[in-house]
């Protein structure tokens, strides 16, 4: 299985040098947990030649350099500009954003995605309980997202959702949810988080199977496909 961490949130007129800030932020917190979460340099038209970038620097000012080669953002963007970058490794991370869409109908077309290795690519660790929780709170803390969630492509397509719509994972983070939507299901565990609630759907993402993931969504009110 192969996991993406995902934030998703709505439109916000933040200058370029606050996503800057906050992307330069989660990558030093990311490096923190696990050396694997570093090294990030640019993609190549062909493999070779992206094995040939060097590592790009992740501080802000560089960032906000590498988004003004995008597209200058300001109070009138309403497309954005999005960033892709990969770890060089041979059991490669990678991870985009993009920000800065300010049109009234892109709901939570801004995020951030981490996509991970396939779990049978890598020791355990990275996909520890604790190292993936702590992967989930760094990018939730510096992005804030309207939801959050740790899956795979796999659990995602077993939900019947629509476009812009929550979907849940091993981890899912709502920055609102209402009470009468919060789990009462012992086998579910949630906690006040952040400016939200997060839900864990089993003891770590190795753990999880559809039958834990499908007790979730059923808590929270999210359908199943039949």
């Amino acid at each position: 299985m192969r996991f993406t961490a995902s934030a998703f949130w709505g439109p916000r007129r933040h200058p370029a040098s606050e996503y800057a800030d906050s992307l330069s932020s989660c990558l030093s917190a990311l490096k923190e947990i696990s050396s694997d979460l570093s090294g990030w340099r640019s993609l190549g038209p062909s493999e070779e030649e992206a094995q040939a970038n060097r590592p790009i620097n992740t501080d802000s000012a560089s960032i906000l350099s590498f988004m003004e080669q995008g597209k200058e953002l300001d109070e009138s963007a309403l497309t954005g500009v999005r960033l892709e970058f990969w770890n060089g490794k041979e059991s490669a991370s990678s991870f985009s954003m993009n920000c800065g869409i300010t049109g009234g109908e892109s709901r939570l077309k801004n995020n951030f995605l981490l996509r991970l290795p396939d779990t049978e690519e890598i020791e355990g660790g990275l996909y520890s309980e604790n190292r993936s929780t702590a992967i989930s709170a760094a990018i939730i803390r510096q992005f804030s997202p309207d939801w959050f969630t740790f899956s795979t492509k796999e659990f995602r397509k077993m939900q019947d959702r629509k476009v812009s719509a929550p979907y849940v994972g091993w981890l899912t983070y709502f920055s609102h949810l209402p009470e009468t939507k919060k789990p009462t299901a012992p086998e579910v565990d949630i906690i006040d988080f952040h400016e939200g609630v997060l839900m864990k759907a089993a003891p770590s993402p190795k753990d999880t199977t559809t039958e834990d993931v499908a007790r979730a969504c059923k808590a929270v009110g999210i359908p199943l496909k039949c």
